[in-house]
């Protein structure tokens, strides 16, 4: 028993909390002495409401509460919901929405394709806290007919913002995502974010997006029933510029169901060697009935480094495929697999095995992945890895321990290069190196002219999307000859082309008389800057050829790999000095063949292939690398067969090549007045 000389003591405590429970916590109405308060600073702890309830759009109440600079504000359960417009946050302040609260778009709202529930844009310390609480918009509204089709209408978006905690909240039905973690311009990543306890439920392109983020935590969160518009995935890695970062981002103990672009995806197209490394683990993490339970894809032929690591997950029920992993090369970011089960994953997108590893890249030899105690429950007994093209490249550093058990028999497969090989005979021999990624602004003539010279008319006709390097001088008008040819039954089409100075700057071009440059379709640009300018042109699936008389022209592939139809003729490239070793790959497509020949810098045919239909690979070692010099690739029609598609892939040396040696353009590292020895 207390002794009542306590009472006078705790009383006014009491009584204390109870005024402020009641001033910053309770439903109220409006109330414009406390905000008068909160906005002179005397009171760090707002309540929404006292800005005025407005049941049928309570934006302003809401937003103005946020914009009051009071480092807490309590959105109180009202018995109706809080129907916003959209709240852009403030930085270094909690929100603390309580049990039972509602926050839902309002209906016929959200025109803009890019209009957002609650976003922020480069703010700090941001806390949303709601155990209890819904934040809830209308997907199928905006998959109707008021609404133009879009993919962005998500419903929490934070782009470059430090120090995010999202905590107990049930995120609902969005019209993109239900969390989107993006970047500025500079690439600067979401940092410091952790989401625990969040439901994301039902959205219509993804649960969660990861574009660009750094110290990243998701744990003990619900990502479930996304549908809507591709990916469709639970979570989503996808940076979209080769400068952005997926580093030290963990996702633990979440459950992902019923998601229909799959549970797990990772879209590392856009990174390339340059990127950050990614850093990626998932931790006790389960996967069910989603469509799909690990999508994994690169860049052919260039991919990210770093790892990606999953944990202790479960992976049961998909409904199409299990992990698809496409253009992951040895060489690129490590992938594992620690003490993982695979529980009956349907197999019509995986060729019948669990996992499945996908080759698009041309030349590139598969692998990376590491499997250390896994296991695999299955109705039928199968190899628990499958391989598309694997009759074309070979697969390697696939290893660990598998068992597999299905039928009432237990199997153990132990993965190795001996064992990948037997389940996949390539009967092609290539090695990786590394692809130089090409900038052409550091490009300059690796032959510096002494005056006004002609430069030869190329004939290496590529297709798809095409780069070209092109060398002037400030002032200079250099005339283009840009020429596109239908192939087969194609159609022809306007060229989509853009030029870009040294600088990055975007250049026009107008078009000209077709003499000013040999022939075609003839554009002109004057260049402000001297250097190398870059065009890129889109011709779909006809041909282009760009040519100059003027100005060295080179065709770039700034990852390394060409796409080229029809005898190509000589071309010529840099082997810069210090460069000790390359390889340069040539391949076909079946009956569509090409002869291939490399000749040194004095002129001596160092390697030649006929009836070249799946990649052959010249690889050379240089006994002398002190010098620049520039060699000679021939590529023309084989003795059997026709000469239509055919792909080059450069290795260890920039993927740069020119119609004649002195248009070559390269990183040199010799002094400009040394020529570099050249192939005639």
């Amino acid at each position: 028993m207390r002794s009542s000389s306590s009472i006078p003591i705790l009383l006014p405590v009491v009584i204390g909390a109870c005024v402020q429970f009641c001033a910053a916590g309770a439903p109220a109405g409006p109330d414009p002495a406390a905000v008068k308060e909160v906005m002179e600073g005397r009171r760090d702890t707002a309540n929404a409401a006292w800005w005025g309830f407005d049941a049928a759009d309570a934006t302003r109440a809401l937003q103005a509460a946020v914009n009051s600079k009071a480092r807490r504000v309590i959105v109180p359960d009202m018995g109706r919901p809080w129907i916003v417009t959209g709240i852009k946050l403030a930085g270094d302040q909690e929100i603390v929405f309580e049990n039972g609260v509602e926050v839902q778009a309002k209906r016929g709202a959200f025109k803009d394709p890019g209009s957002c529930l609650f976003s922020a844009r480069e703010k700090r310390n941001i806390k949303l806290t709601g155990p209890g609480a819904t934040l809830r918009m209308w997907k199928a509204d905006y998959q109707g007919a008021d609404y133009k089709k879009a993919e962005w209408r998500h419903a929490l978006a934070f782009w470059s913002c430090d120090g995010v905690e999202i905590t107990g909240l049930a995120v609902v039905e969005s019209g993109g995502d239900g969390l989107y973690l993006g970047c500025n311009s500079k690439a600067a990543p979401c940092s410091r974010v952790v989401v625990r306890d969040v439901r994301f439920l039902g959205h219509h392109r993804q649960g969660v997006s990861v574009i660009c983020a750094e110290h990243l935590l998701i744990e003990n969160c619900e990502l479930r029933d996304t549908s809507g518009t591709a990916p469709q995935a639970g979570i989503d890695f996808e940076p979209n510029e080769a400068g952005e970062r997926l580093v030290d981002c963990v996702m633990r103990g979440c459950k992902l169901e019923g998601n229909a672009g799959g549970a797990f995806l990772f879209a590392l197209g856009k990174m390339r060697p340059h990127s950050p490394p990614v850093s990626v683990t998932i931790e006790d993490c389960r996967s069910s009935r989603d469509s799909q339970a690990v999508s994994l894809g690169m860049h052919p032929p260039v991919g990210v480094g770093g790892s990606i690591a999953f944990r202790g997950c479960r992976f049961a029920g998909t409904t199409k495929g299990g992990v698809y992993l496409r253009n992951l090369h040895a060489g690129s970011a490590r992938l594992a697999f620690e003490r993982c089960e695979f529980v009956n994953l349907a197999s019509a997108t995986t060729n019948g095995a669990p996992v499945c590893f996908r080759s698009d890249t041309f030349g590139k030899v598969v692998g990376g992945v590491r499997f250390d105690d896994c296991k695999i429950e299955a109705a039928t007994q199968q190899r628990p890895v499958s391989f598309q093209n694997a009759g074309t490249l070979p697969m390697r550093d696939v290893t660990g321990r598998i068992t597999v058990k299905a039928a009432g028999e237990t199997k153990t497969y132990v993965l190795d290069d001996e064992q990948i090989a037997a389940w996949f005979p390539s009967g092609i021999s290539v090695v990786n190196l590394p692809v130089i990624e090409v900038d052409a602004a550091k490009l300059a003539p690796a032959w510096p002219p002494a005056g006004p010279r002609a430069y030869r008319a190329g004939t290496a006709k590529q297709r798809h999307e095409a780069s070209y390097a092109i060398w002037a001088g400030a002032g200079q008008t250099v005339p283009l000859a840009i020429t596109s040819t239908v192939v087969g039954k194609g159609r022809a089409k306007p060229l989509e082309l853009s030029l870009a100075s040294p600088s990055g700057k975007a250049v026009p071009l107008r078009a000209a008389d077709s003499r000013e440059a040999g022939g075609g379709a003839t554009h002109v640009f004057t260049a402000a800057e001297t250097g190398t300018h870059r065009l890129v042109c889109r011709p779909g699936s006809n041909t282009i050829l760009v040519n100059s008389n003027a100005a060295p022209v080179c065709a770039l592939a700034p990852d390394g790999a060409f796409s080229f139809i029809y005898a190509a003729g000589d071309q010529y490239f840099l082997v810069p000095a210090g460069t000790k070793e390359f390889a340069i790959t040539v391949g076909g497509d079946g009956a569509e063949k090409v002869k291939a020949s490399v000749f040194d810098a004095d002129g001596k045919q160092a390697w030649s292939e006929d009836d070249v239909d799946a990649p052959r690979q010249f690889h050379h070692q240089r006994a002398e690398a002190a010098r620049d010099e520039i060699w000679r690739l021939r590529c023309e029609k084989p003795a059997h067969g026709v000469c239509e598609d055919w792909q080059v892939l450069m290795e260890g040396i920039p993927a740069v090549l020119a119609p004649s040696p002195e248009a070559v353009l390269g990183v040199r590292t010799a002094p400009a007045a040394e020529q570099p020895r050249s192939a005639p």
